[in-house]
């Protein structure tokens, strides 16, 4: 089955997930590592959204204004 696409908000609780995680110390290292690619993965997907949303943002106050 398929994984469905995580929502911002979905994201950044997933992203407080793996820091307190990471930060417990109770991972092995394998497991951590791969933790640490998923965060890296999801503050990529993040910061893509926050982009595309500022650029809505930036349409709308333009058209706005003209």
């Amino acid at each position: 089955m398929a994984k469905r696409k995580l929502d911002f908000e979905e994201l950044i609780e997933r992203l407080s997930e793996i820091v307190n995680a990471l930060e417990s110390g109770n991972e092995g290292l394998e497991k951590t590592v791969l933790l640490y690619q998923e965060g890296n993965d999801i503050v990529d997907k993040c910061e893509k959204e926050l982009e595309n949303a500022k650029l809505k943002l930036t349409v709308i106050s333009e058209d706005k204004g003209a």
